[in-house]
């Protein structure tokens, strides 16, 4: 039995290709939060990381989503990270502050230091002897300036001197002099300044 052959001129219709779908577009929040939470930009980085990550990761859970979800939760973290460090940095910086200035600016700092004896000296300068008590319950070093001051009214300025080192309840004996010799033989000494600091050493 033949098989009738198509009439002259016919041709096989070409196959009709099927729609190739678009790859999703990435997620600027999810590249943004990725690339914030890296570079911290002392903690506002880091914040802005966590923000646009959250969004990044609600673009990528829509149906027409975005991709880059993988960056979006990796800036997340990276954010939540950043600012737990941040805090934690804040803290330890709080206390090694607190630590190594110890009650400045308090009265009972003024008590630790004594002028026990001024005068002025052989070379007219004005000498103030001065005795420092720890009373704190920690090593610690002090800052102390005095003022010379002459019967005329004027006075000057020493310091500030250093006193390192000084152990709970000891007592120390520092001596201060003037730079120039004073106008008048008649010194009256007092304490302007004494600071109480931790130790650093």
């Amino acid at each position: 039995m033949s098989v009738p052959l198509p009439p002259p001129g016919s041709a096989t219709p070409a196959p009709v290709p099927s729609p190739v779908a678009a790859p999703p577009k990435s997620s600027g929040f999810a590249i943004a939060s990725l690339v914030l939470g890296l570079v911290w930009i002392c903690g506002v980085g880091s914040v802005l990381a966590i923000i646009f990550g959250a969004i990044g990761i609600s673009e990528t859970k829509r149906p027409d989503g975005k991709s880059g979800r993988g960056a979006a939760i990796a800036g997340l973290v990276i954010g939540i990270v950043g600012v737990l460090a941040t805090v934690v940095t804040a803290i330890l910086l709080a206390v090694a502050a607190d630590q190594v200035v110890e009650n400045v600016g308090r009265p009972d700092e003024r008590d630790d230091a004594t002028i026990v004896e001024c005068s002025a000296g052989p070379l007219g300068r004005g000498v103030a002897e001065i005795e420092i008590v720890n009373d704190s319950s920690e090593r610690s070093d002090y800052v102390v300036v005095v003022r010379f001051t002459v019967g005329s009214g004027e006075f000057e300025l020493v310091g500030p001197e250093f006193v390192d080192g000084v152990a709970p309840g000891e007592q120390r004996s520092v001596t201060i002099t003037t730079d120039d010799r004073l106008p008048d033989s008649d010194v009256r000494c007092s304490l302007q300044l004494v600071d109480r600091i931790g130790a650093t050493t």
